[in-house]
């Protein structure tokens, strides 16, 4: 089972028991079907037979974040819905992602796919996000704002699927590339709880673009952190398959740097690997693992990492709050982004 980041959760504790409550809420009006079992079983609060338990269903820190910084401009009530809506329609993109990446687990558990089958998958994924814009329905300009983020996150993933399909030799296969991918993907949802909460609160124009600047530089740092985790990370405590990214031959951050700094011959090498069918062999993939431990890959990806950041803490710290709710703001920072290297 996968650990909690204790101290990410710690911060947002009482903002998930919230958004939480309001899921649990959401999903009880609903009728007694199967399906929303296997929400709940997705969200953790329910085993493969539909029994209640309470086990670790993510971070939920986009949800959490847009929480604590509206509760920081005095607005926690009102941000609930809006948050939870955040959550919900994250989760639903995680059902599907883990049907188009074939992943059998997620968080140490069984995907909904795995357990009972793509159809239902698919399916339940799809009632998830019509329940978002349920959630949403009254929410004005915060609904306008979210809907625009949420088309986006859509637009990243067939971007991803883009890159995907190119052969990691393709010329058009670079970290711009990926950085497209990331920018809307997975930087603008969290941009987007950052922001929402400022819009919610009602704050200024240029304190929202402060919020969106701090989520979406935490966004950047956050996905290119994941990209080492997936290759580096413990298996214990991603609750992820070791070197799962490589196996599924995933143009990341480091495996585009790995490829660059590459001679022509293990180029080709690489390239020949990469067009196979299915996932790669373990043979394989302990050769990508040795090439990318001496390439600097790690190093490179990292100090992206550093500069997003402190990029980030510096939008926070400009924000027109307390030195203390900064200070939060920055320790979010930091306990999102463990240098898994770091000894």
């Amino acid at each position: 089972m996968m650990k909690e980041p204790k101290e990410v959760l710690d911060i947002f504790k009482s903002y998930n028991a919230l958004v939480e409550k309001e899921i649990g809420r959401l999903l009880d009006g609903c009728p007694r079907l199967l399906m929303y079992d296997m929400m709940r079983y997705f969200f953790g609060f329910a085993d493969e037979t539909g029994k209640p338990i309470h086990v670790y269903g993510g971070k939920r820190f986009r949800s959490g974040l847009c929480m604590l910084i509206a509760d920081m401009c005095g607005k926690k009530k009102e941000s609930l819905q809006v948050a939870t809506a955040l959550e919900v329609f994250h989760n639903f993109t995680l059902i599907h992602d883990d049907i188009e990446d074939h992943d059998e687990f997620r968080r140490g558990r069984r995907t909904v796919w795995n357990v009972w089958g793509i159809h239902h998958g698919i399916n339940t994924g799809d009632a998830q996000l019509i329940l978002v814009f349920r959630m949403l329905a009254k929410a004005g300009a915060a609904r306008d704002f979210l809907e625009k983020k949420f088309l986006e996150v859509i637009e990243g993933q067939f971007l991803d699927f883009t890159l995907t399909d190119m052969a990691i030799t393709d010329e058009k296969a670079t970290e711009a590339s990926y950085s497209d991918v990331i920018r809307k993907k997975t930087v603008a949802l969290i941009g987007a709880a950052a922001q929402v909460a400022g819009i919610v609160s009602q704050q200024p124009k240029h304190v929202q673009k402060l919020l969106w600047t701090y989520g979406t530089e935490l966004g950047y740092a956050y996905q290119m952190c994941d990209d080492l985790v997936s290759i580096w990370g413990d298996p214990q405590i991603t609750g992820k398959t070791k070197h799962n990214d490589i196996y599924e031959k995933k143009k990341t951050l480091p495996m585009l740097f790995l490829y660059n700094q590459l001679p022509a011959r293990e180029q080709k090498t690489l390239g020949i690997m990469y067009s196979k069918k299915g996932k790669l062999s373990g043979k394989d993939v302990a050769r990508i693992i040795r090439l990318l431990d001496t390439s600097g890959a790690y190093e490179y990806t990292r100090a992206k990492i550093d500069n997003h950041a402190a990029a980030a803490k510096k939008a926070a710290y400009a924000l027109p709050f307390s030195k203390k709710k900064k200070a939060t703001l920055s320790r979010i920072v930091d306990a999102l982004l463990p240098d898994i290297k770091k000894k």
